[in-house]
């Protein structure tokens, strides 16, 4: 298998560890080739069918399609732009994909777009108390996890308990309510994990996701997922496991929908999980918890049943 993609230090990066950890375990050989445009993939495409397939991520890139007998992309629709539609049909031997959203979607313009979910890390530590009073948004780099709608609200209510929120300093705010705790700057793996686990409720409101690696790794820790109640979000999260909050307006990008939550949906979540007992906030939490690891333990073999089966 040869995984093609571009690298971005941050999502397509961990899809790519991901998948090759994930290929390699259920005993395929792996290899990786970064997409950099037309000539990194014309030095590679000297020798037709050097690999059973290639696995393309997010996008499709035609130019690396005589690389491999097969290929495969695994696409974020939000990112898939109309057109590659064309040569996706004409090249691609299967869609293989992350929610049952993408492959509605996908279903409508190839042959063949197969279900095989996708997986996050594991970001459980033991022996870590979790408070869940406080609430913790991470942001990074995103300009599309509604973080200003987010600290408009905690401005509206400096009686809330405090936010912790993790932000890029290019993007970070230059002032903050008084009740957020404000942190413009890359974490070390280790201090993202600790505020990862002690905190009990995560808010992840995004507009759209592929997969939506830091929802899963909320659910992961065992923490209350708040998320938009829009595709593929809600497939992740719902209400046995998590908080959704509706949406007040959306909007195509790309092939997908961007979803903007609605404030006071939100606002009467958040007074709601205040004055919500810790017991039942550890049972929200653990159901997180139980979908991760069984999500988990269920993507290696499904994914490599979709592949025997298109190869």
């Amino acid at each position: 298998m040869n995984i093609v993609s571009k690298i971005n230090g941050v999502g397509l990066d961990q899809d790519v560890r991901l998948l090759t950890r994930t290929l390699q375990s259920q005993g395929f050989k792996v290899t990786f080739s970064e997409h950099k445009g037309m000539k990194s993939a014309w030095r590679y495409c000297q020798r037709a069918h050097r690999y059973d397939a290639n696995i393309f991520i997010e996008r499709f890139f035609p130019c690396w399609t005589g690389l491999a007998a097969n290929n495969f992309v695994i696409p974020n629709q939000e990112r898939f732009p109309a057109r590659i539609l064309k040569p996706l049909k004409k090249h691609c031997n299967g869609v293989l994909c992350k929610t049952r959203h993408a492959q509605n979607i996908f279903s409508a313009h190839t042959h063949t777009a197969e279900y095989i979910g996708f997986t996050s890390q594991n970001k459980y530590r033991s022996g870590i108390d979790k408070n869940y009073s406080e609430f913790f948004h991470l942001a990074g780099k995103s300009s599309v996890k509604g973080t200003e709608d987010i600290l408009a609200l905690w401005a509206l209510h400096p009686e809330w308990p405090r936010l912790t929120l993790v932000q890029h300093p290019d993007k970070a705010p230059g002032s903050v309510p008084a009740n957020v705790n404000l942190l413009a700057e890359r974490l070390s793996d280790t201090d993202l994990s600790q505020l990862q686990n002690s905190i009990g409720i995560h808010l992840c409101l995004s507009r759209s996701e592929g997969w939506g690696h830091y929802i899963a790794e909320a659910m992961s820790t065992g923490a209350v997922v708040i998320t938009t109640d829009g595709e593929p979000m809600n497939e992740l999260v719902n209400s046995t496991r998590g908080v959704l909050v509706k949406s007040e307006r959306s909007e195509k990008r790309h092939l997908g929908t961007n979803y903007f939550f609605d404030a006071q949906s939100l606002e009467k979540k958040i007074r709601r999980l205040i004055t919500t007992t810790d017991e039942e906030k550890v049972r929200l939490g653990e159901q997180a918890r139980h979908w991760f690891k069984e999500n988990e333990a269920q993507f290696g073999p499904r994914l490599a049943a979709a592949i025997k089966r298109l190869i």
